[in-house]
């Protein structure tokens, strides 16, 4: 069952096997959930699947996940947006958006999915 308001999630990872593992594990969980390989790609779906969380990799090709998280801040304000990150270079990208107060949620990899869950249901 569903703990909040979040029902439909998008994950955004370049590493396909990351992005579609989550969308299985959120989808078990009772969620609508669909995976999106590149930020294009995820503003392209969002136009038809408004989500309530996004769940972005910070380092993906072209635009990078804190871009996209400012644009769907922007865009999409009841979408919550939770930034994951295995990459040490991801400080610096986070630390630059603080600067121009950008504040985001930041889940660091590798995580175990129970994790995420649980992440997905705290309040934000």
């Amino acid at each position: 069952m569903i703990a909040n308001s979040t029902h439909r999630i998008l994950i955004v990872d370049d590493e396909h096997a990351i992005a579609d593992t989550l969308a299985l594990v959120f989808k078990a969980m009772g969620y609508e959930a669909k995976a999106a390989y590149d930020a294009e790609a995820a503003l392209v779906l969002l136009q038809s699947f408004p989500a309530d969380l996004a769940v972005c990799d910070v380092m993906l090709p072209g635009m990078n996940g804190v871009a996209l998280a400012t644009f769907i801040n922007a865009t999409y304000p009841n979408c919550r947006v939770l930034l994951i990150s295995g990459h040490p270079g991801t400080a610096d990208i986070i630390r630059d958006a603080e600067g121009r107060g950008q504040v985001f949620e930041l889940m660091a990899k590798p995580f175990h999915p129970t994790e995420l869950l649980a992440r997905v249901s705290a309040p934000n």
